[in-house]
């Protein structure tokens, strides 16, 4: 739960400190792509890998 709350922190304090809204917002979609990307990968891969092994 703490980790979930400091990464929202994280997210949501940039883009409020940010001038640029369409600037910081294109930042932020990569930053969030690049973030839940590996969970998806792990979600899908990971169970495969652990059967496989």
């Amino acid at each position: 739960m703490r980790a979930k709350v400091v990464m929202t922190q994280g997210i949501v304090m940039p883009t409020e400190v940010t001038a640029l809204p369409v600037f910081s917002s294109l930042l932020l979609d990569i930053f969030l792509f690049i973030i839940m990307l590996p969970p998806i990968v792990i979600l899908f891969v990971g169970p495969r890998a652990v059967f496989c092994s």
